[in-house]
């Protein structure tokens, strides 16, 4: 799937044959990117399925789902993560890449059962945002004026820390 544009997911053999579970998957994802999430949760609980996304580091619950269409909503999340749609009783980890919007956005996906049925986490990376300048990530001038005097000293270590999604490998892959 690497490359393919967000549509095109719909034309995937799926063993869930449901154009509503399709588009509200695709409509999941999609509204995950357009909102900035770093993240897609999707948690099953007792009587119904919750959906939440990591925005600027703090997970948000976004809706709520009915329970009847988790298991679809999976394993479709599965077939295009290439994992095994059998498999319910271990943990999974998978990925796949899109192109939105002229964006290449890479998604690892872990899926991990529970009690209620399978947790599934989906980690979304855009490409496009990895490849910034220092200046461009909203340091003050004397804090960017410090960080740069540090990592330019021969011997020592830099530190570098944060919730998921707060920009820590952004910020090394413009320090490099």
């Amino acid at each position: 799937l690497e490359g393919k544009d967000l549509d095109e997911i719909g034309d995937i053999p799926d063993v869930v044959d449901d154009t509503p579970l399709v588009r509200f998957t695709t409509t999941m994802i999609s509204e995950a990117i357009a909102r900035g999430a770093s993240d897609i949760h999707v948690d099953p609980r007792e009587g119904d399925v919750l959906i939440r996304y990591r925005i600027d580091g703090v997970c948000q619950e976004i809706k709520r789902m009915p329970k009847n269409i988790h298991s679809g909503v999976v394993s479709r999340i599965k077939i295009i993560s290439d994992l095994n749609i059998a498999e319910r009783r271990i943990p999974q980890d998978g990925h796949f890449g899109i192109v939105q919007n002229g964006k290449n956005i890479d998604f690892r996906v872990a899926v991990l059962p529970t009690v209620y049925g399978e947790k599934l986490v989906m980690r979304i990376l855009d490409r496009s945002s990895i490849l910034l300048k220092l200046e461009d990530l909203g340091f003050l001038p004397e804090a960017l004026g410090k960080f740069k005097e540090a990592f330019m000293l021969p011997h020592g270590a830099l530190l570098v820390t944060g919730p998921t999604g707060s920009g820590k490998s952004t910020t090394l892959y413009a320090t490099l």
